[in-house]
C-alpha cells in the first residue's frame, strides 16, 4: 500500500501545477485576465471562478486521503462535508455582494460600491468566524450527526480543528 502513496502525490502535484498554468498563462481559457476600464484608469481583473482553482484540490485530497486507509477516508468525508457546507454561506454572500457591488458602480462608480463592498465582506468574515467558532466548540456534536464509529469520530473531531483554522484563513 505504501507504493501507491508516491504516485498519488505525483497525480495530485501535476494536477496542482496544470491548475496554475491554467490561471495564469493561458490567454482567453477558463481562468482568465481581462482588462477593464473603471472610471478612465485600466485595471486587470481575473476572472471570478479562478478562486475555484483552490476548490479543485478538495477532491485530490480525498486521493491522498484513500493511501492512509478508509478509518482516515470517512474521517476526512465528515471533516470537509461540514467544512463545504459551512464555506457556502461566505460564497453565496460573495456572489450576492458582486452583484451589489456591480449595480452601485453601474449608478453612481467606486465611491457608491464601497459600502455593499465592506458590507459583503463583513458578513463573509463573520459567517466564516462563526463557523469556525462551532467547529472549535462543539466538534463532537458535529461529527455525531455523520457518524457513531468511535475510530472514525476521533479523527474526525481532530480534522474539524483543522478545518476550523482554514475556515478563517
Amino acid at each position: 500500500m505504501l507504493k501507491k502513496v508516491p504516485d498519488v502525490f505525483v497525480i495530485v502535484f501535476a494536477l496542482i501545477i496544470l491548475a496554475a498554468v491554467m490561471t495564469w498563462f493561458v490567454p482567453g481559457g477558463h481562468y482568465a485576465r481581462t482588462t477593464v476600464d473603471v472610471e478612465g484608469t485600466q485595471r486587470t481583473i481575473i476572472d471570478q471562478s479562478q478562486p475555484f482553482v483552490f476548490e479543485d484540490a478538495v477532491p485530490q485530497t480525498a486521493l491522498l486521503m484513500g493511501a492512509l486507509g478508509k478509518t482516515a477516508v470517512a474521517a476526512h468525508q465528515v471533516a470537509i462535508n461540514y467544512a463545504s457546507l459551512m464555506f457556502m454561506i461566505p460564497l453565496g454572500l460573495s456572489m450576492a455582494t458582486t452583484v451589489r457591488v456591480g449595480h452601485a458602480v453601474g449608478r453612481g462608480g467606486l465611491a457608491a460600491a464601497r459600502l455593499p463592498g465592506a458590507a459583503g465582506i463583513a458578513m463573509a468574515v463573520a459567517a466564516m468566524a462563526v463557523s469556525a467558532l462551532v467547529m472549535f466548540v462543539i466538534p463532537e456534536r458535529i461529527v455525531g450527526m455523520y457518524t457513531d464509529e468511535p475510530k472514525v469520530s476521533v479523527l474526525a473531531v481532530e480534522l474539524l480543528y483543522l478545518a476550523a483554522l482554514f475556515q478563517v484563513s
